[in-house]
């Protein structure tokens, strides 16, 4: 019949039985449960001495008497507070004592004056436990005995108390099912009265238990109406439906409505029986649908036929027992269903098919347990010894449909796919921690209001501890209580935050909502930024920074440079082809440069574009402009907390794409400082300055043979070469070229061999001696100038030389030992572009040992690169070889033959760029 219906009606037939079995199960309740509720006012006695006979008054012709039960408040207006007291006015007091006294008659206090033989002769009894009755009402109707007002109330349920508010807590906390046994003294007689309780009081296990049921029929009814096209689906929906009414079966029948409480128990019965059997052939498809078993046509029709027998049993029982459900009979009426459905199991095992999805264990696991709550189910409240077993049990039934849904998606099982994002995940998880803090701090509320503690016999006085014979009086009781209860419920409250803040902490972290100094962090990204030079370094370390602060999913840099893509990185996800894409394509330029907005939304951009970037999961880009000029993009992706962007959000991309905006200008002005070493400014100087400033004769050195030579392009040129520090031990020469030519390539080249010989008195290192020079310079030279230089230092004693390189042409050496010539070319950036940090760490140094007949040869960029018909030629080859071929010339020789063959050839007649040559030759 089911599998007949289609999905709409499916969906009517199921919604329309579900509610009317929950506006049946709400009515029910609504009758049970009705707030009524007994309204006692108790308060203290103003005495605790009581009369238990009349006392006459001593005024002739007055018919009045101090009548049997009074309280005896002031003899003689001097308060009373035992009998001792009353015993020593006695000695003393003449006759004619005035009483006042509280007349439990009339429910006032009065005032006699009565013989003082009289008052030897009552009988006066003091009271150890008393409260006073002030009103009494019961609001459930019936032949009940009830408290009056100025009953004396001595003990409640066989227990004394100190005080009224003790004895209202021990009758609020006898059970709701038992009555309340009290011993009074009503009129100077002892009475013993029990009087039940309101029986229609919601407990917290009963709300629970309501929770419980509303959990299971929201669960049901939504996965029956969505997803009501296939047929398990439908079974699991019915059956969690129907056990939610189960949940609302526990309790006593509504006596008012003899038909209500009748028709409720059959719905409950129908519902747990069928509910089972359903459940039971919810087990044929899940996991893995049995195809074999239910293809036997008489499986699922004895499944439903058990069920059935069970139902009219229990109706049948229901009748003879005048509709109790809570039975025996009951609790087992899940039995014969299945037993069926696992002897099916067991004995066509055979034709089971597996999972080959390998369901975790733990999934059945939360199955046995539920066949055991569903044994326990039906058991009434009363046969739980510890509530708390109780509540455990309702818990884990709560949480069987969150378990069972989670598999169910998982695994994808009949489409069931709900995506969740991580943000909510927070979210719950967040107010479940606020929640559980909550519901503590009100237990511990409860708990400072209903606690009562007795002290022992011990009494604070100062910084000592008085040890009492007797228990400590009452109101001296209630003050230690009341601050110990002040203090361990402010313990607890203070141990709450500390757990809330804790979890709270771990949620923000395991959910990326951890919150952090904006600016600080873009003042650390900034810092990053401009120690970086390479724009590929610049990129990725940007990239790296985002991943780390903004948490993204995924996130990407683009650099222009000539209207096109130069440079870009990514983290997170990106399609292989992502980047290919994006670098053939120019319209992300052309779109960003006719716009003014600096956050573009991914679906403002054109469709192919959009398209591209919406499949690598990319939603905002925002463009990265230097004074009006688009030099970059960046891509930012969803936040890995799945939130929204914040204006704070906005605020830091903002700083940082300004930022590395000036990275980016300062770095492509730095590519284009070093393509332009090659080149020379035209500049005059007077020629006798650079004479002046150059070595006008070589050093005298024994093992040493040097030749040098410079020829300026113009009048004066920049390059130079110098000696230092030369002596019998050692010697220095430094070789370099100040970039341009003319006058003012001569001024620097004087500046920087100032600085040289100057820093050379202190016999630093060369590479010390070098990063020194780039510290002066770095402050004093103007942008856009340039030094390059080379410096060797021999060593005679252990026959070792070093080489250090600062952007200048390599060194050539020829090994006479093994008639090699090779170039050395050190690591180095050029003098005065970048900062000593900078400089220092791509300084390079090379040692190595030198034999005699090496040659060591130096020259500026004007020896190996030649222009002919606007081409620029290298001559490195050539003078390789020549330094192979005529290593056997003298310094001199071989200058002049480079001077000859290479630099004024037949084809170079003209000099364009300054030439310095210096060979050194080791003897």
């Amino acid at each position: 019949m089911m599998i007949k219906l289609s999905p709409k009606e499916f969906r009517w037939s199921f919604i329309l039985i579900s509610f009317a079995f929950a506006f049946i199960g709400i009515t029910y309740q609504i009758n049970k449960y009705k707030p009524t509720k007994d309204n006692i006012v108790l308060m203290e006695p103003q005495s605790k001495i009581v009369n238990l006979n009349s006392i006459p008054s001593s005024i002739q012709n007055q018919q009045d008497e101090i009548p049997k039960g009074s309280l005896i408040v002031e003899i003689n207006k001097k308060p009373v507070q035992d009998t001792t007291e009353i015993q020593t006015y006695l000695s003393y007091l003449e006759n004619g004592i005035l009483i006042k006294f509280f007349d439990c008659k009339k429910n006032l206090f009065r005032s006699l004056t009565v013989e003082k033989n009289q008052l030897t002769k009552a009988k006066l009894t003091q009271l150890n436990s008393s409260v006073l009755v002030y009103r009494f009402e019961k609001k459930e109707k019936g032949n009940f005995p009830t408290l009056n007002p100025s009953d004396i109330i001595l003990k409640i349920n066989g227990k004394n108390f100190f005080s009224a508010r003790e004895a209202e807590l021990l009758i609020s906390s006898t059970s709701p099912d038992l009555p309340v046994l009290y011993q009074i003294l009503r009129c100077g007689d002892t009475l013993n009265l029990s009087i039940p309780q309101n029986k229609y009081v919601i407990d917290s296990l009963t709300l629970l238990r309501f929770f419980v049921s509303i959990i299971f029929f929201v669960f049901g009814l939504l996965i029956g109406v969505k997803y009501a096209k296939h047929f398990p689906v439908r079974l699991l929906a019915l059956s969690f439906v129907f056990f939610s009414f189960v949940f609302l079966g526990f309790g006593q029948s509504v006596r008012e409505n003899k038909f209500l409480s009748e028709l409720w128990s059959l719905v409950v019965v129908f519902s747990f029986t069928f509910g089972v059997g359903l459940i039971s052939h919810f087990w044929f498809y899940f996991p893995v649908r049995q195809s074999k078993v239910l293809s036997i046509r008489w499986v699922v029709p004895l499944n439903y036929f058990f069920s059935a027998i069970v139902f009219f049993l229990l109706v049948l029982h229901l009748i003879n027992s005048e509709f109790s459900y809570n039975s025996s009979l009951l609790r087992f009426a899940f039995a014969p269903p299945f037993l069926y459905h696992f002897s099916i199991r067991f004995f066509l095992r055979h034709k089971l098919e597996k999972d080959y999805r390998k369901i975790n264990p733990t999934f059945f696991l939360i199955l046995i347990l539920s066949i055991i709550l569903i044994l326990l189910l039906p058991l009434e409240l009363r046969l739980f010894k510890f509530k708390l077993l109780a509540s455990l049990i309702f818990l884990l039934f709560a949480i069987v449909p969150f378990i069972l849904f989670f598999y169910l998606q998982k695994y994808r099982y009949y489409e069931i796919s709900v995506p969740i994002r991580r943000n909510y995940f927070y979210i719950f998880s967040k107010f479940l921690c606020d929640s559980f803090a909550l519901a503590i701090v009100g237990i511990l509320l409860y708990l400072a209001a209903n606690l009562t503690i007795k002290f022992p016999n011990l009494h604070l006085a100062g910084t000592t501890i008085e040890v009492l014979n007797k228990p400590l009086p009452p109101e001296r009781n209630l003050q230690y209580e009341k601050f110990a209860i002040a203090f361990g419920f402010g313990c607890g409250v203070y141990l709450v935050i500390i757990a809330r803040k804790a979890i709270t902490k771990y949620l923000q972290k395991k959910f990326f909502h951890t919150a952090f100094d904006y600016r600080k962090t873009a003042a650390e990204l900034s810092e990053l930024i401009v120690r970086n030079i390479e724009l590929s370094e610049l990129a990725k370390n940007v990239i790296e920074q985002l991943e780390k602060t903004l948490f993204l999913k995924n996130a990407g840099l683009v650099i222009f440079k000539d209207n096109r893509i130069y440079c870009q990185a990514y983290f997170g996800e990106i399609a292989q082809d992502f980047e290919e894409k994006l670098l053939q394509s120019d319209e992300l330029f052309n779109f960003l440069l006719n716009t003014n907005n600096q956050f573009v939304n991914i679906e403002n951009l054109p469709n192919s574009l959009k398209t591209l970037l919406l499949n690598n999961n990319f939603y905002l880009v925002v463009a990265i402009r230097h004074q009006e000029k688009l030099v970059g993009a960046l891509f930012v992706g969803e936040k890995l907390s799945e939130t929204k962007f914040k204006s704070e959000d906005y605020e830091f991309i903002d700083i940082i794409t300004k930022n590395i905006a000036i990275a980016i200008v300062n770095s492509l002005f730095a590519e284009e400082i070093a393509l332009r070493e090659r080149y020379k400014k035209e500049i005059e100087i007077a020629q006798k300055i650079q004479i002046a400033s150059l070595p006008k004769e070589m050093p005298s050195v024994e093992c040493m043979e040097i030749s040098a030579v410079t020829i300026p392009a113009m009048e004066v040129g920049g390059d130079f070469y110098d000696f230092l520090n030369c002596g019998k031990d050692s010697l220095r020469i430094v070789v370099g070229d100040v970039s341009g030519k003319g006058t003012s390539a001569a001024l620097y080249m004087s500046q920087v061999q100032g600085i040289l010989r100057t820093l050379s008195i202190f016999e630093f290192s060369l590479g010390e001696l070098f990063s020194q020079t780039n510290a002066l310079l770095f402050k004093s030279i103007e942008r856009g100038y340039f030094i390059t230089a080379v410096a060797c230092h021999f060593n005679f004693q252990n026959s070792m030389v070093e080489i250090v390189r600062a952007g200048h042409p390599a060194v050539y050496y020829y090994n006479a030992k093994l008639c090699k010539t090779t170039k050395i070319a050190p690591k180095g950036i050029a003098l005065g572009i970048v900062d000593n940090d900078k400089f220092k760490k791509n300084l390079e140094a090379i040692s190595f040992p030198y034999y005699s007949g090496d040659i060591f040869l130096f020259v500026s960029d004007g020896v190996i690169e030649k222009t002919l018909e606007g081409k620029v030629e290298l001559s490195e080859n050539e003078i390789l070889e020549i330094l192979t071929k005529y290593h056997h010339l003298s310094p001199n020789e071989l200058k002049e033959k480079i001077l000859t063959e290479i630099c004024f050839s037949n084809e170079f007649t003209t000099v364009t760029d300054d030439i310095t040559i210096l060979v050194v030759k080791p003897k």
